[in-house]
């Protein structure tokens, strides 16, 4: 999660991950299961982030929270 402030939380199909911060690509990454997927990023109630995307096998996917994509 790119740019992604500390203390906003993370959220992939409806369960929460914590602090989406955590997840910057580079000392901290999530693997997920091949599929489509529902992710969110929230600061407070404001949603930062709300994005379906599909993973492939072995497919990097990075999320830039700074830019409000969604």
């Amino acid at each position: 999660m790119l740019g992604a402030p500390a203390g906003s939380e993370l959220t992939l199909d409806g369960q929460s991950l914590g602090d989406a911060s955590r997840y910057d690509g580079v000392n901290g990454v999530m693997s997920i299961e091949e599929g489509p997927h529902a992710i969110e990023v929230r600061q407070g109630s404001v949603i930062l982030v709300k994005k379906r995307i599909f993973a492939a096998g072995g497919e990097a996917v990075a999320i830039d929270v700074s830019s409000g994509a969604q």
